[in-house]
């Protein structure tokens, strides 16, 4: 008399049964791959889409900081609004931008940065001594001969991210940004006047000028 097989040869011989099968259904294989695809795909437009956004807001600061810096005749009030749309249209951001263009001179009897002029477009604020006395600016400034003057242009361009990737954007972030679909793109960018430093300087409404 021959008895029923065990149950671990009967798990056995279904286990070896399954692992040969080769047949598939598309369907169940659609909807577990399709989901990863599509979070894969946007994903990566989020990515590519961020760094395009930090790169077109680097090249934009640069463009304004060489204009700045070639400039022989005054920065005025208008001047600055005309930089502020050029910026603008330069980053291509459908969000706010900010602009901050100062210049600065080196005193070395005191071993301290000072502000000749500083103004702003779109609610950054105007630099000031106190701000260049911190480390944040400090360790950021170029050692340069005493009274030496050059340009500081600083700009931030806001991103909000096509879809909410939570992780994605804190990756990306490289500095505070409002909300998980909103990073700000920050720039610092320094360049020395290409002309006699005292021709770089800024116009007031009334006729007063700082160099």
């Amino acid at each position: 008399m021959i008895g029923r097989p065990g149950a671990l040869s009967l798990v056995k011989a279904r286990l070896a049964a399954f692992r040969e099968d080769e047949r598939a259904s598309l369907s169940i294989e659609t909807v577990v791959i399709f989901p990863l695809l599509l979070w894969v795909y946007l994903a990566m437009f989020v990515f590519f889409d961020a760094f395009r956004s930090q790169s077109l807001s680097d090249k934009a600061a640069y463009t304004i900081a060489d204009l700045i810096s070639r400039e022989d005749h005054f920065v005025t009030n208008t001047y600055l609004d005309t930089v502020y749309s050029i910026h603008g249209a330069l980053a291509r951001s459908h969000e706010r931008t900010q602009m901050r263009i100062s210049m600065v001179r080196y005193q070395e009897s005191q071993d301290r940065y000072r502000r000749v002029w500083s103004r702003n477009r779109g609610g950054m604020g105007n630099l000031n001594n106190a701000m260049l006395r911190t480390s944040e600016y400090r360790d950021r400034l170029p050692v340069v001969p005493n009274g030496e003057k050059f340009v500081l242009v600083e700009t931030a361009t806001a991103w909000r991210a096509p879809f909410n990737l939570d992780w994605l954007m804190s990756w990306i972030s490289s500095g505070p940004h409002e909300g998980a679909e909103e990073i700000e793109f920050r720039t610092f960018t320094v360049t020395r006047p290409r002309t006699d430093a005292t021709q770089v300087c800024f116009k007031k409404n009334n006729g007063d000028v700082l160099c």
